[in-house]
């Protein structure tokens, strides 16, 4: 930003224009380095000394946040360099923010965060394929987890609405390897409730999951509702908290891997597009299985 005091209109006796004094002199409007503000004016912008203050956390001097991945107001989500070790390792920082996107019950990012740290290690601990919590800490009153970096990509990004190569035969891929890690989930007492493309990395068929702030227990009664634009129960169904939710965003997976298309609503309209796509019989059951929310995928 750059500021300066003077006029705004050159004169015929002065090419830079004059300014009044408070004496009510003209004087030539100087403009030069160090001739911002007239002798008879105190800078309003003058420069104070400012005490540095240090980091009251690990942020700024043992892990630097060098990308922001995400940002909203529950929080975000940043790659960063952890120096606590040697060599360094590259991480994910996530953030979850006091009083960030509070819910109707008053639950907050910090929350939120709170939360995730608590799921994924009771998913870890039984075995789930999920990112690695290094460290958990609150600093300027929010809260942080320090996660595993996971390796390769998802499915989809988040700014791919659709796969670029879609089949039957991706379909069949994705839900041989998601079915199970899926039911196993649940036979572990969660929901996912987040289950999308872009959560879910391959890497040399091994499958890894991320995101699970909106996770919840299934026995947990009085959980905040939850859904994930195009991955969720049209509203006309019957909701509620059960298997069901993370069955019907399986099924849109699946199905947008064999069409390129989200799933409409309707049956009639899913069967006009198994038939234009020629989608084998047994694997149009599945997916209305999982879409209808009829039984839920059994464990392997």
């Amino acid at each position: 930003v750059h500021y300066r005091y003077g006029a705004f209109r050159r004169t015929k006796k002065s090419r830079s224009g004059v300014v009044r004094d408070p004496v009510g002199k003209l004087r030539a409007d100087k403009r030069g380095p160090g001739l911002a503000v007239p002798d008879w004016l105190k800078d309003p912008f003058k420069k104070t000394a400012r005490k540095s203050v240090a980091p009251n956390g690990p942020i700024g001097t043992v892990l630097l946040a060098y990308k922001a991945v995400m940002q909203r107001g529950k929080g975000g989500v940043y790659e960063a360099l952890d120096l606590s070790v040697s060599p360094p390792r590259r991480v994910i920082l996530k953030e979850g923010r006091r009083h960030g996107e509070t819910d109707w019950l008053g639950v907050d990012g910090y929350a939120r965060l709170k939360q995730e740290a608590r799921t994924l290690r009771s998913l870890a601990k039984a075995g789930l394929p999920v990112p690695q919590i290094f460290r958990e800490f609150s600093q300027n009153g929010n809260r942080y987890l320090v996660l595993e970096r996971i390796a390769g990509r998802p499915l989809l990004p988040l700014e791919c609405t659709q796969p670029k190569r879609f089949s039957w035969q991706r379909t069949e891929e994705i839900l041989k390897r998601l079915e199970p890690v899926l039911a196993r989930i649940h036979a572990a007492g969660w929901l996912w409730r987040d289950c999308k493309p872009a959560h879910i990395f391959v890497q040399r068929g091994q499958v890894h999951l991320i995101d699970f702030e909106d996770a919840c227990q299934i026995a947990r009664r009085g959980t905040t509702p939850w859904s994930s634009k195009n991955y969720s129960r049209p509203n006309g169904r019957k909701r509620g908290i059960d298997q069901c939710e993370d069955d019907y965003a399986l099924g849109v997976i699946g199905f947008q891997f064999g069409t390129g298309k989200f799933p409409p609503a309707r049956i009639r309209n899913r069967a006009a597009i198994y038939a234009q796509s020629h989608c084998p019989e047994v694997l149009r059951a599945r997916l209305e299985r999982l879409l209808d929310g009829n039984i839920t995928a059994s464990p392997k």
